[in-house]
């Protein structure tokens, strides 16, 4: 490892996890995952930048456009999962961070997608999540797995892709810049 990017900190909801640049697990590699919760020492949350390219959304459901569908993270990939910044008009939603929500609704999200009334820069969805145990995310950490940072909503909702890490690793700065490339 070049760079030293080990840290003894805990991850709280709304912050992201980037992968260290050189990260081996090809389920993580140069990924970007926003946290959602952490429940008793357990956390999950989803890649932002990892689309689905075999398969749309409105594959899976007929009712509604074409949507962008992220591959959320290695558990559970037989699961949807979706984020967006409409709380007004999806109930149940609950908050990750200012402007961002996590699910809420789901039919209640199909109708508004169907009708046009939630477009595709206001929603997200994912297939699995990525999901750590209790201690798990924690030795990641102190051994530089993951680097700890801060988004914001406008960023969380960027079709920038595979362009996203990059973006947020220089958006830190100082050593981080030179590894962002």
């Amino acid at each position: 490892m070049i760079f030293d990017f080990s840290q003894n900190r805990q991850v709280n909801k709304g912050e992201i996890l980037l992968a260290e640049p050189f990260m081996a697990d090809p389920n993580f590699t140069r990924g970007v995952v926003l946290m959602c919760d952490d429940a008793e020492g357990e956390h999950f949350g989803f890649v932002l930048n990892t689309p689905v390219s075999n398969v749309e959304i409105d594959e899976i459901f007929e009712s509604i456009d074409s949507y962008d569908l992220f591959l959320g993270g290695p558990v559970e990939q037989n699961t949807l999962h979706f984020i967006h910044r409409c709380p007004e008009l999806i109930s149940g939603s609950v908050e990750i961070l200012k402007g961002v929500y996590h699910g809420g609704d789901f039919e209640q999200a199909l109708e508004l997608l169907k009708f046009g009334d939630i477009t595709k820069s206001d929603i997200k969805f994912f297939l699995g999540y990525s999901g750590w145990g209790k201690g798990q995310l924690e030795e990641e950490l102190s051994v530089g797995s993951w680097i700890v940072s801060q988004i914001t909503a406008e960023d969380v909702f960027l079709k920038e892709g595979k362009n996203l890490w990059s973006k947020m690793v220089k958006n830190m700065g100082g050593k981080y810049k030179a590894v962002a490339n």
